[in-house]
Protein backbone atom coordinates (compact mmCIF):
# COMPACT_ATOMS: atom_id res chain seq x y z
CA UNK A 1 0.00 0.00 0.00
CA UNK A 2 1.64 3.58 -0.66
CA UNK A 3 1.55 5.95 1.87
CA UNK A 4 3.45 9.23 2.98
CA UNK A 5 5.75 8.83 4.87
CA UNK A 6 7.44 12.25 5.99
CA UNK A 7 11.23 11.92 7.49
CA UNK A 8 12.62 15.18 9.08
CA UNK A 9 16.38 15.23 9.46
CA UNK A 10 18.54 17.05 11.81
CA UNK A 11 21.77 18.04 10.07
CA UNK A 12 24.82 19.90 10.93
CA UNK A 13 25.55 22.44 8.10
CA UNK A 14 29.07 22.52 8.38
CA UNK A 15 29.45 18.78 8.25
CA UNK A 16 30.90 18.19 4.34
CA UNK A 17 29.52 14.27 4.86
CA UNK A 18 26.18 15.13 6.01
CA UNK A 19 25.62 17.65 3.18
CA UNK A 20 26.27 14.91 0.27
CA UNK A 21 23.82 12.89 2.52
CA UNK A 22 21.38 15.38 2.13
CA UNK A 23 21.91 16.19 -2.05
CA UNK A 24 21.69 12.11 -2.20
CA UNK A 25 18.73 11.80 -0.43
CA UNK A 26 17.59 14.21 -2.92
CA UNK A 27 18.32 12.14 -5.22
CA UNK A 28 16.43 8.82 -4.03
CA UNK A 29 13.32 11.01 -2.99
CA UNK A 30 12.61 12.13 -6.24
CA UNK A 31 10.57 14.97 -4.58
CA UNK A 32 11.32 18.59 -3.28
CA UNK A 33 13.04 19.41 -0.33
CA UNK A 34 13.14 22.67 1.75
CA UNK A 35 16.23 22.89 3.87
CA UNK A 36 16.51 26.14 6.55
CA UNK A 37 19.64 27.65 7.06
CA UNK A 38 21.51 27.55 10.53
CA UNK A 39 19.35 29.98 12.59
CA UNK A 40 20.83 32.24 14.71
CA UNK A 41 18.98 32.27 17.80
CA UNK A 42 16.71 29.58 20.33
CA UNK A 43 14.08 31.60 19.89
CA UNK A 44 14.01 31.82 15.94
CA UNK A 45 14.96 27.97 16.01
CA UNK A 46 11.40 27.31 17.78
CA UNK A 47 9.13 29.86 15.82
CA UNK A 48 10.56 27.74 12.85
CA UNK A 49 9.95 24.38 14.23
CA UNK A 50 6.68 25.91 15.16
CA UNK A 51 5.42 26.93 12.47
CA UNK A 52 6.68 23.56 10.49
CA UNK A 53 4.50 21.44 13.34
CA UNK A 54 1.48 23.51 12.24
CA UNK A 55 1.63 23.05 8.67
CA UNK A 56 2.11 19.07 9.46
CA UNK A 57 -1.14 19.15 11.52
CA UNK A 58 0.00 19.12 14.69
CA UNK A 59 0.55 22.48 17.36
CA UNK A 60 2.67 25.15 18.02
CA UNK A 61 3.94 23.84 21.62
CA UNK A 62 7.11 23.24 20.78
CA UNK A 63 6.66 19.03 22.02
CA UNK A 64 6.97 16.11 20.48
CA UNK A 65 3.95 15.44 18.29
CA UNK A 66 3.00 12.95 14.95
CA UNK A 67 -0.03 12.55 13.14
CA UNK A 68 -0.09 8.96 14.53
CA UNK A 69 0.51 9.64 18.02
CA UNK A 70 3.75 8.30 18.03
CA UNK A 71 7.38 9.05 17.31
CA UNK A 72 8.55 6.76 15.07
CA UNK A 73 11.69 7.99 14.95
CA UNK A 74 12.29 7.86 18.72
CA UNK A 75 11.20 4.48 19.29
CA UNK A 76 13.16 3.32 16.01
CA UNK A 77 16.35 4.72 16.57
CA UNK A 78 16.31 6.09 20.12
CA UNK A 79 16.38 9.50 19.41
CA UNK A 80 14.55 12.09 21.56
CA UNK A 81 12.77 15.16 19.29
CA UNK A 82 13.71 18.25 19.40
CA UNK A 83 17.07 18.08 21.89
CA UNK A 84 19.15 19.15 18.38
CA UNK A 85 20.93 22.70 19.19
CA UNK A 86 19.30 25.75 17.19
CA UNK A 87 22.49 25.35 15.00
CA UNK A 88 21.42 22.55 13.16
CA UNK A 89 19.52 23.01 9.89
CA UNK A 90 16.66 21.00 9.10
CA UNK A 91 15.97 19.22 6.04
CA UNK A 92 12.89 17.31 5.16
CA UNK A 93 12.19 14.76 2.55
CA UNK A 94 8.99 12.89 1.47
CA UNK A 95 8.79 9.06 0.64
CA UNK A 96 5.86 7.01 -1.03
CA UNK A 97 6.36 4.05 0.41
CA UNK A 98 7.68 2.15 3.56
CA UNK A 99 9.83 0.07 1.26
CA UNK A 100 11.78 3.38 0.63
CA UNK A 101 11.45 4.99 3.99
CA UNK A 102 12.92 1.41 5.61
CA UNK A 103 15.63 1.93 3.07
CA UNK A 104 16.22 5.51 4.31
CA UNK A 105 15.76 4.68 8.09
CA UNK A 106 17.29 1.46 8.39
CA UNK A 107 19.53 1.29 5.22
CA UNK A 108 23.18 0.08 6.30
CA UNK A 109 24.66 3.51 3.82
CA UNK A 110 22.63 5.78 5.62
CA UNK A 111 23.88 4.31 9.15
CA UNK A 112 27.24 4.73 7.52
CA UNK A 113 26.82 8.04 6.64
CA UNK A 114 24.69 10.07 9.00
CA UNK A 115 24.15 9.42 12.94
CA UNK A 116 21.69 7.57 14.63
CA UNK A 117 20.18 11.60 16.51
CA UNK A 118 20.07 13.43 12.70
CA UNK A 119 16.55 11.50 12.17
CA UNK A 120 14.20 13.91 13.57
CA UNK A 121 11.01 12.09 13.24
CA UNK A 122 8.19 10.30 10.96
CA UNK A 123 4.69 11.71 9.95
CA UNK A 124 2.78 8.77 8.82
CA UNK A 125 -0.57 9.79 7.16
CA UNK A 126 -2.74 7.03 6.25
CA UNK A 127 -3.89 5.77 9.61
CA UNK A 128 -5.14 2.91 8.25
CA UNK A 129 -2.24 1.36 6.76
CA UNK A 130 -0.62 -2.10 7.16
CA UNK A 131 2.10 -1.53 10.07
CA UNK A 132 5.47 -2.88 8.55
CA UNK A 133 7.49 -5.76 10.27
CA UNK A 134 9.90 -3.25 11.06
CA UNK A 135 7.94 -1.15 13.53
CA UNK A 136 7.17 -3.35 16.69
CA UNK A 137 4.32 -0.94 18.89
CA UNK A 138 4.54 -1.96 22.58
CA UNK A 139 2.77 -0.89 25.44
CA UNK A 140 1.34 2.97 24.97
CA UNK A 141 2.64 3.07 21.61
CA UNK A 142 0.10 0.53 20.47
CA UNK A 143 -2.63 2.44 22.51
CA UNK A 144 -2.13 5.80 20.71
CA UNK A 145 -2.23 3.78 17.20
CA UNK A 146 -5.31 2.03 18.66
CA UNK A 147 -7.03 5.63 19.57
CA UNK A 148 -5.64 7.01 16.36
CA UNK A 149 -7.23 4.45 14.45
CA UNK A 150 -10.34 3.84 15.88
CA UNK A 151 -11.31 8.06 16.74
CA UNK A 152 -12.11 6.81 20.24
CA UNK A 153 -10.51 8.23 23.49
CA UNK A 154 -9.11 5.40 25.11
CA UNK A 155 -9.13 5.15 29.10
CA UNK A 156 -7.31 2.78 31.76
CA UNK A 157 -9.77 3.33 34.54
CA UNK A 158 -8.16 1.38 37.19
CA UNK A 159 -4.61 2.99 36.57
CA UNK A 160 -6.03 6.39 36.85
CA UNK A 161 -8.30 5.92 39.70
CA UNK A 162 -5.78 4.15 41.33
CA UNK A 163 -3.23 7.95 40.92
CA UNK A 164 -5.99 10.11 41.65
CA UNK A 165 -6.38 8.53 45.24
CA UNK A 166 -3.00 9.10 45.75
CA UNK A 167 -4.07 12.73 45.60
CA UNK A 168 -4.95 14.51 48.99
CA UNK A 169 -6.85 17.54 50.45
CA UNK A 170 -6.25 20.43 50.62
CA UNK A 171 -4.77 20.53 47.01
CA UNK A 172 -2.25 23.12 46.18
CA UNK A 173 -1.96 23.61 42.36
CA UNK A 174 1.05 24.95 41.55
CA UNK A 175 3.14 26.32 38.57
CA UNK A 176 6.50 27.95 38.35
CA UNK A 177 8.20 30.45 35.67
CA UNK A 178 11.92 30.22 35.27
CA UNK A 179 14.71 32.21 33.32
CA UNK A 180 18.37 30.32 32.88
CA UNK A 181 20.60 33.62 32.66
CA UNK A 182 24.50 32.34 31.08
CA UNK A 183 25.95 34.37 33.33
CA UNK A 184 25.11 34.20 36.81
CA UNK A 185 23.25 37.19 38.64
CA UNK A 186 23.28 36.31 42.16
CA UNK A 187 25.51 35.49 44.51
CA UNK A 188 25.42 31.69 44.76
CA UNK A 189 24.23 30.42 41.48
CA UNK A 190 25.60 29.03 38.45
CA UNK A 191 25.45 29.30 34.83
CA UNK A 192 22.19 28.78 33.47
CA UNK A 193 20.56 27.54 36.46
CA UNK A 194 16.67 27.82 36.63
CA UNK A 195 16.24 30.67 38.56
CA UNK A 196 12.35 30.59 39.60
CA UNK A 197 10.83 34.32 39.26
CA UNK A 198 6.96 33.50 38.85
CA UNK A 199 4.74 31.09 41.15
CA UNK A 200 1.08 31.13 40.88
CA UNK A 201 -1.35 28.40 43.38
CA UNK A 202 -4.79 27.34 42.81
CA UNK A 203 -5.84 26.00 46.82
CA UNK A 204 -8.63 23.79 47.17
CA UNK A 205 -9.31 23.13 50.77
CA UNK A 206 -12.17 20.29 50.06
CA UNK A 207 -13.77 18.05 46.77
CA UNK A 208 -15.67 20.11 45.24
CA UNK A 209 -14.55 23.34 47.20
CA UNK A 210 -14.21 27.15 46.32
CA UNK A 211 -10.29 28.09 44.70
CA UNK A 212 -8.64 30.43 46.17
CA UNK A 213 -5.92 32.03 44.07
CA UNK A 214 -1.89 33.56 45.11
CA UNK A 215 0.55 34.88 42.90
CA UNK A 216 4.25 35.88 43.11
CA UNK A 217 6.18 38.06 39.92
CA UNK A 218 9.31 38.82 41.70
CA UNK A 219 10.76 42.48 41.09
CA UNK A 220 13.84 41.67 38.51
CA UNK A 221 15.70 43.75 40.78
CA UNK A 222 16.22 41.42 43.42
CA UNK A 223 17.39 37.41 43.68
CA UNK A 224 14.13 36.16 43.52
CA UNK A 225 14.85 32.89 45.61
CA UNK A 226 14.59 34.10 48.83
CA UNK A 227 10.89 35.55 48.10
CA UNK A 228 9.49 32.18 45.93
CA UNK A 229 10.43 30.47 49.29
CA UNK A 230 8.70 32.75 51.43
CA UNK A 231 5.65 32.65 49.05
CA UNK A 232 5.38 28.58 49.67
CA UNK A 233 5.73 28.93 52.89
CA UNK A 234 3.16 31.21 53.13
CA UNK A 235 0.28 29.65 50.75
CA UNK A 236 0.89 25.84 50.69
CA UNK A 237 -0.46 24.29 53.85
CA UNK A 238 2.68 22.99 55.72
CA UNK A 239 1.13 19.61 56.95
CA UNK A 240 -1.14 18.41 54.59
CA UNK A 241 -1.87 18.19 51.17
CA UNK A 242 -1.17 17.40 47.68
CA UNK A 243 1.01 19.85 45.95
CA UNK A 244 -0.52 19.28 41.78
CA UNK A 245 1.90 20.20 39.24
CA UNK A 246 1.42 19.26 35.52
CA UNK A 247 4.89 17.56 34.72
CA UNK A 248 6.19 17.85 38.50
CA UNK A 249 9.87 17.03 38.08
CA UNK A 250 10.34 20.75 36.46
CA UNK A 251 8.64 22.18 40.04
CA UNK A 252 10.31 19.51 41.56
CA UNK A 253 13.95 20.72 40.38
CA UNK A 254 12.77 24.20 41.01
CA UNK A 255 12.04 23.76 44.93
CA UNK A 256 14.87 21.42 45.13
CA UNK A 257 17.01 24.46 44.09
CA UNK A 258 15.62 26.76 46.96
CA UNK A 259 16.16 24.42 49.64
CA UNK A 260 20.16 24.41 48.01
CA UNK A 261 19.79 27.63 48.57
CA UNK A 262 18.33 28.18 52.06
CA UNK A 263 19.71 24.96 54.07
CA UNK A 264 17.41 26.46 57.42
CA UNK A 265 14.41 25.86 55.05
CA UNK A 266 15.84 22.58 53.15
CA UNK A 267 13.59 20.28 55.40
CA UNK A 268 10.41 22.36 55.06
CA UNK A 269 11.22 22.20 50.84
CA UNK A 270 11.53 18.38 51.26
CA UNK A 271 8.47 18.48 52.53
CA UNK A 272 6.71 20.39 49.71
CA UNK A 273 8.63 17.87 47.08
CA UNK A 274 7.76 14.63 48.86
CA UNK A 275 4.08 15.85 48.57
CA UNK A 276 4.17 16.60 44.75
CA UNK A 277 1.22 14.75 42.71
CA UNK A 278 1.41 14.73 38.92
CA UNK A 279 -1.53 15.27 37.06
CA UNK A 280 0.31 14.64 33.58
CA UNK A 281 1.07 10.99 34.48
CA UNK A 282 -2.43 9.62 32.81
CA UNK A 283 -1.27 11.08 29.84
CA UNK A 284 2.28 10.53 29.72
CA UNK A 285 1.59 6.79 30.57
CA UNK A 286 -1.17 6.84 27.63
CA UNK A 287 -3.84 5.82 30.66
CA UNK A 288 -5.80 8.59 29.20
CA UNK A 289 -5.57 8.80 25.15
CA UNK A 290 -7.20 10.96 22.81
CA UNK A 291 -6.54 10.42 19.12
CA UNK A 292 -6.50 14.91 19.51
CA UNK A 293 -3.60 15.00 21.32
CA UNK A 294 -1.77 13.55 18.41
CA UNK A 295 0.85 11.66 20.34
CA UNK A 296 1.92 14.62 22.84
CA UNK A 297 0.94 14.79 26.33
CA UNK A 298 1.78 18.09 26.93
CA UNK A 299 -0.14 20.53 28.69
CA UNK A 300 -0.87 22.72 25.59
CA UNK A 301 -1.92 19.53 23.64
CA UNK A 302 -4.36 18.13 26.19
CA UNK A 303 -6.01 21.13 27.33
CA UNK A 304 -7.69 22.10 24.42
CA UNK A 305 -9.31 18.61 23.69
CA UNK A 306 -10.22 17.74 27.36
CA UNK A 307 -11.82 21.45 27.67
CA UNK A 308 -12.46 23.63 25.05
CA UNK A 309 -13.44 26.49 26.37
CA UNK A 310 -9.90 26.97 27.27
CA UNK A 311 -7.06 28.19 25.30
CA UNK A 312 -3.77 30.10 25.75
CA UNK A 313 -4.20 31.55 21.82
CA UNK A 314 -5.78 34.83 23.27
CA UNK A 315 -2.65 35.40 25.39
CA UNK A 316 0.08 37.90 24.74
CA UNK A 317 2.35 35.23 26.59
CA UNK A 318 1.71 31.60 25.95
CA UNK A 319 4.40 29.40 26.14
CA UNK A 320 6.93 29.59 28.77
CA UNK A 321 10.09 30.38 26.43
CA UNK A 322 7.82 33.93 25.67
CA UNK A 323 8.21 33.95 29.38
CA UNK A 324 11.41 33.93 30.16
CA UNK A 325 12.74 35.82 27.31
CA UNK A 326 9.94 38.69 29.18
CA UNK A 327 11.78 38.78 32.41
CA UNK A 328 15.42 38.44 30.99
CA UNK A 329 14.99 41.39 29.57
CA UNK A 330 13.29 43.27 32.56
CA UNK A 331 16.15 41.73 34.32
CA UNK A 332 19.01 43.46 31.57
CA UNK A 333 16.66 46.73 31.61
CA UNK A 334 15.81 46.43 27.98
CA UNK A 335 12.34 45.55 28.99
CA UNK A 336 11.02 49.20 31.14
CA UNK A 337 8.37 51.34 31.75
CA UNK A 338 4.91 50.82 29.89
CA UNK A 339 5.81 47.68 27.62
CA UNK A 340 7.57 46.33 30.66
CA UNK A 341 3.85 46.92 32.85
CA UNK A 342 2.31 45.57 29.81
CA UNK A 343 4.12 42.51 29.94
CA UNK A 344 4.49 41.43 33.58
CA UNK A 345 0.40 41.48 33.54
CA UNK A 346 0.64 39.04 30.54
CA UNK A 347 2.83 37.09 32.66
CA UNK A 348 0.23 37.03 35.43
CA UNK A 349 -2.03 36.01 33.51
CA UNK A 350 0.10 33.06 31.52
CA UNK A 351 1.00 31.42 35.01
CA UNK A 352 -2.41 31.92 35.98
CA UNK A 353 -3.57 30.13 33.01
CA UNK A 354 -1.33 27.23 33.90
CA UNK A 355 -2.49 26.25 37.58
CA UNK A 356 -6.28 26.88 36.61
CA UNK A 357 -5.72 24.63 33.59
CA UNK A 358 -4.35 21.75 35.80
CA UNK A 359 -6.87 22.44 37.78
CA UNK A 360 -10.07 21.92 35.21
CA UNK A 361 -7.87 18.81 34.17
CA UNK A 362 -7.98 17.31 37.62
CA UNK A 363 -11.69 17.72 37.54
CA UNK A 364 -12.05 15.69 34.05
CA UNK A 365 -9.78 12.59 35.12
CA UNK A 366 -12.34 13.35 38.43
CA UNK A 367 -15.26 13.50 35.96
CA UNK A 368 -14.33 10.34 33.45
CA UNK A 369 -13.32 8.14 36.37
CA UNK A 370 -16.97 8.64 38.05
CA UNK A 371 -18.89 8.63 34.85
CA UNK A 372 -16.71 5.61 33.23
CA UNK A 373 -17.21 3.28 36.73
CA UNK A 374 -21.45 4.29 37.06
CA UNK A 375 -21.29 2.65 33.71
CA UNK A 376 -19.00 -0.69 34.95
CA UNK A 377 -21.41 -0.82 37.51
CA UNK A 378 -24.30 -0.46 35.84
CA UNK A 379 -23.30 -2.65 33.09
CA UNK A 380 -22.12 -4.93 35.50
CA UNK A 381 -26.27 -5.22 36.73
CA UNK A 382 -27.56 -5.73 33.83
CA UNK A 383 -25.29 -8.48 32.90
CA UNK A 384 -26.40 -10.38 35.93
CA UNK A 385 -29.92 -9.74 35.95
CA UNK A 386 -30.04 -11.48 32.71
Amino acid sequence: MLLNVLIILMISTIADPNIALAQRLYRTCGKQMVEYKALPTADAFHRSQARFRWMLGGNRSGKAESNIGYDLSSFALGVHPFRETPEDAVIWAITDTWEMAGKLLWGEKLKAYLPKRAIKRIVWHNKNADIPKEIEFKGKQLRQVESIRSGKTLVDLKAITEHLAKAAWPLHFLDFETVAPAVPPYDGTRPFQNLTFQASIHVQEKPGGDLKHHELLVDPDKDPRRPMLDFLLANIDPEDGSVVAYNAPFERGCIFDLGEAFPDDKESMKWIIDRLWDVAVPFQKAWYMHPAFHGSWSLKSVLPVLIPTMSYAELDIAQGGDASAVYAAAMNGTLVGEKKDKAFKALLEYCTQDTFATVKIFDHLQETVSTQTEHANKAAKEKMAT
